[in-house]
């Protein structure tokens, strides 16, 4: 954030994202961002079938 208040973070494991999410309830100036990163094969079948049609909906261009 511009004005300085927002706070991002990151976690690549649980114990950062342990640490993220208690840095981001004790941050009461704005708003916190926790940027989780997790494997690309840590997903159901379901939430990439789920997501490939999200992408090909997202390619199509804008309705009018």
């Amino acid at each position: 954030a511009e004005d300085g208040k927002g706070k991002g973070l990151r976690a690549t494991t649980i114990g950062e994202l342990d640490a993220a999410v208690k840095a981001a309830l004790a941050h009461k100036d704005g708003p916190v961002l926790i940027e989780c990163v997790i494997p690309r094969d840590d997903c159901t079948s379901e939430l990439i079938s789920w997501g490939r049609h999200v992408a090909t909906a997202n390619a199509r261009p804008p309705a009018h």
